[in-house]
């Protein structure tokens, strides 16, 4: 299996991203029930602005492992953009449950609960955001963090939750 990943903070050519893709493409191929090549083709799929696809290869990612926080935050996000909060909200739900800790998956969690108008709940998962990017924020601070990543990951929306 390639084991390609794009960090968010690392600018890539659009030839690397095509060859990744390329290569995420032959690797579901040979192996169907590859949820990281089937992944990291709906976030490619998903940030080029191709939610369909998007949503099929995420959707193959959880077939194969449902507890794949990433690829569950995808769809949700994916369902959200299409204006589908109602089929978005198992997916961030079942993304805090595997993740709790993501503070991508609260922020997810609250746009969602806002799109239904679930106020009291969009206000709990706003606070659960808040106090983990806090943390998150604090941790920077005290100690430069790095963690290898197999996946590229989620990140929250340049425009804030309000």
């Amino acid at each position: 299996m390639s084991s390609h990943s794009f960090p968010s903070n690392r600018p890539t050519s659009q030839d690397d991203v095509a060859a990744a893709g390329k290569e995420f493409e032959e690797e579901l191929r040979s192996h169907p029930d590859n949820a990281n090549a089937a992944y990291e083709l709906g976030e490619m799929s998903r940030k080029n602005g191709q939610s369909d696809a998007a949503e099929r290869y995420f959707e193959q990612a959880i077939r194969h492992y449902a507890d794949f926080s990433e690829a569950q935050l995808g769809l949700a996000a994916v369902l959200l953009e299409k204006k589908e909060p109602e089929k978005a909200l198992p997916h961030a739900q079942r993304a805090v449950a595997a993740d709790p800790g993501n503070e991508v998956c609260w922020y997810r969690l609250t746009k969602i609960q806002r799109s239904l108008g679930n106020a009291p709940e969009q206000e709990k998962a706003l606070a659960e955001f808040r106090r983990l990017h806090d943390l998150a924020n604090q941790q920077k601070e005290v100690v430069p963090v790095f963690s290898p990543r197999e996946v590229t990951k989620q990140e929250v929306d340049p425009t804030p939750a309000q």
